[in-house]
Parts: structure tokens; C-alpha cells; sequence
């Protein structure tokens, strides 16, 4: 009797305990009409799920919210972060990559200041040689157009070659005044590489400087 007893009570127990759990269970939603007057049911019309609805229990304990649909201008804001979000990442990406060039090519600003010196020069040597070039065809040409005038003044004919001699020197001054002006343009170009590079060097030597300072 007393052992049924117990199957008895525990029974009872169980029954209430589930009995408990389910009442537990049920959720209820809590949203506004179209009135804008709050609402408590167990479920949410499909027209007010997007205005955003909270999810509580019987006693009000909210289990969830839900925030409501962005507009289509909170859409377009995000879209516009997202997009600015990424081209700043990618932009970092290329920073750190011409920052890992330039560490490998320099250990200090000033090596990245002897690379433009170097380069300058080069470029400058190269305009003394076509200059070097520029004044002999130029006195070639002197001397086949004196030698030409020499004969017109004397009534003699200038000879075919001697005007195409001219002519074909006259050419290669103009391509060589163009190749020195390209020449000059590298130099102005080389310049701004350089100083960009000279410039990104000291930021990072400062910022490894600091590092440095501060691990000690």
C-alpha cells in the first residue's frame, strides 16, 4: 500500500511537472497594430512581421527580439558601408604589400634617398651621352648644309645624296631632342616614386622606432 502510494505521488508529480513545462512552452508575440497600439497574442499577422514584434512568455520574460526590416535607405546606407568597408580593406591590403616591398629594398629612409641619387645620375648620364650624340649630327649637319649653300652660291646643283644626308640628319636630331626630353620626364617621374617611397620609409623607421622604444 505504502510503495503504491509512492508510484502514486510520483506519478502525480511527473504529470505536473510536465504539465508545468508545457505552459512553459508557449511563447506569445508582442508587436503594434496598425494603430500603433501594443498587441499580446500567440501569433503575429504576416502584415506586422516586417514592422518588428518581440517574443516573451506568459509572464512578459522576453525570449527574443526582433528588429524590424530595414527600408530600402537603410538598405542602400548598408550597401554604401559595406562597399567603403571593403575598398578601405583593400586599400590596407596594397599599403602593407608596398610596405613589405620597401622593407626588403631598405633598411632606412636614407638608403631609399641614395636609390633616387643613383637613379638621377643614371639618367643624367644618359642625357650627357645623347647630348654627346645630339652635337656631332649636329655638326654633321652644319657642315653638309654649308657645303650645300657653298654650291648654290657657285650656280652648281646640290647633289641628291647630300640633301637626303640633310634630311636623315635632321631626323635623328629631332628623335634624339625627343629621347632627352623623355629623359627628363623619367627624371621628374623618378622624383615623385622616390619621394613617395622616401617618405612611407620614414613613417614605418618611426613607427619601428617606437615599437622598439616601448617593447624595452
Amino acid at each position: 500500500m505504502i510503495k503504491f502510494f509512492k508510484l502514486k505521488r510520483c506519478a502525480v508529480l511527473i504529470i505536473f511537472g510536465l504539465g508545468s513545462l508545457s505552459v512553459q512552452a508557449v511563447e506569445y508575440f508582442r508587436y503594434k497594430d496598425k494603430n500603433g497600439m501594443q498587441v499580446i497574442n500567440t501569433y503575429i499577422p504576416p502584415e506586422y512581421v516586417a514592422n518588428g514584434y518581440e517574443v516573451i512568455t506568459s509572464q512578459g520574460q522576453v525570449l527574443e527580439v526582433i528588429d524590424p526590416a530595414p527600408t530600402l535607405e537603410e538598405l542602400a546606407e548598408r550597401n554604401e558601408q559595406k562597399r567603403l568597408a571593403k575598398e578601405e580593406a583593400q586599400r590596407a591590403a596594397a599599403q602593407q604589400e608596398v610596405d613589405e616591398r620597401l622593407q626588403k629594398l631598405y633598411s632606412h629612409p636614407d638608403d631609399a634617398r641614395r636609390a633616387l641619387e643613383r637613379k638621377l645620375n643614371e639618367l643624367d648620364y644618359q642625357i650627357s651621352q645623347k647630348r654627346g650624340q645630339l652635337l656631332v649630327l649636329k655638326g654633321k649637319k652644319e657642315k653638309n648644309e654649308e657645303y650645300a649653300a657653298s654650291r648654290e652660291r657657285s650656280g652648281r646643283k646640290v647633289s641628291e645624296e647630300t640633301i637626303l644626308d640633310i634630311e636623315r640628319l635632321s631626323r635623328q636630331i629631332e628623335d634624339l631632342n625627343k629621347q632627352i626630353e623623355l629623359i627628363k620626364e623619367n627624371k621628374a617621374i623618378a622624383r615623385l616614386k622616390f619621394k613617395k617611397d622616401i617618405d612611407r620609409m620614414v613613417i614605418l623607421f618611426n613607427e619601428k622606432r617606437r615599437k622598439n622604444i616601448n617593447s624595452k
